[in-house]
């Protein structure tokens, strides 16, 4: 219930409708009436925040390498917006409270250039996954001299590793300190050589790479 007294100069407080009179710095404000929305329960919208809470847990530890990946002027949206959508889209799958992420769909990645076949890991030494690649192979498709940026994912911890211009093409390699015995382990690995080559965007990341 409201009580006014002429309003316009007055005295008034209270509900009125859906706004309500308060105070603000001694005016009297009338502003909408606060209220709680009913947050839907039903399994199809339970299961679509869980796919989202999924695979945010991987992308939000990797959105330097987003923010090259998707450049805003390439994708007309906020870089995070546009892998979110694709990944929300294409890597969950399963049921409710059973929710599964393909790390290898997590991105939206074509292999352009085809040079996914060019890289390799190595798991043998503890405490380190070490990514190699056909240096001679790559600087003849990429050109010399590109910087490789990378983001390695622990297919068994989700943990995510992320390498901003970690090394250059002729380097032929680059090792991620990952604790433990990695030999048994699957990794997904995703690669960005300098995104422009001879004047053009290519898109030119690769596909997951399973190491």
């Amino acid at each position: 219930m409201a009580v006014i007294q002429n309003p316009v100069i007055g005295h008034a407080s209270g509900k009125f409708g859906n706004a309500v009179f308060s105070k603000n710095y001694r005016r009297k404000v009338l502003r909408s009436l606060a209220f709680n929305p009913t947050i839907s329960q039903s399994p199809a919208v339970v299961l679509q925040r869980q796919k989202l809470a999924a695979v945010m847990s991987f992308l939000k530890f990797m959105q330097d390498f987003i923010a090259l990946l998707y450049p805003g002027s390439r994708v007309n949206m906020p870089s995070l917006s546009y892998a979110t959508s694709f990944a929300v889209k294409n890597a969950p799958s399963g049921t409710v409270d059973n929710v599964v992420v393909d790390t290898t769909k997590l991105l939206d990645s074509k292999d352009y250039l085809e040079i996914a076949d060019l890289f390799s890991g190595v798991k043998t030494a503890p405490d380190t996954v070490t990514v190699e690649w056909d240096a001679a192979a790559l600087a003849a498709i990429c050109g010399s001299g590109k910087m490789l940026s990378m983001v390695l994912i622990d297919d068994a911890t989700e943990d995510v590793y992320q390498a901003i211009n970690a090394d250059d093409i002729e380097a032929e390699t680059y090792s991620f300190i990952v604790p433990g015995d990695n030999s048994s382990k699957t990794f997904t690995l995703y690669v960005v050589v300098d995104r422009q080559i001879a004047g053009e965007n290519l898109g030119n990341e690769l596909a997951g790479i399973v190491l």
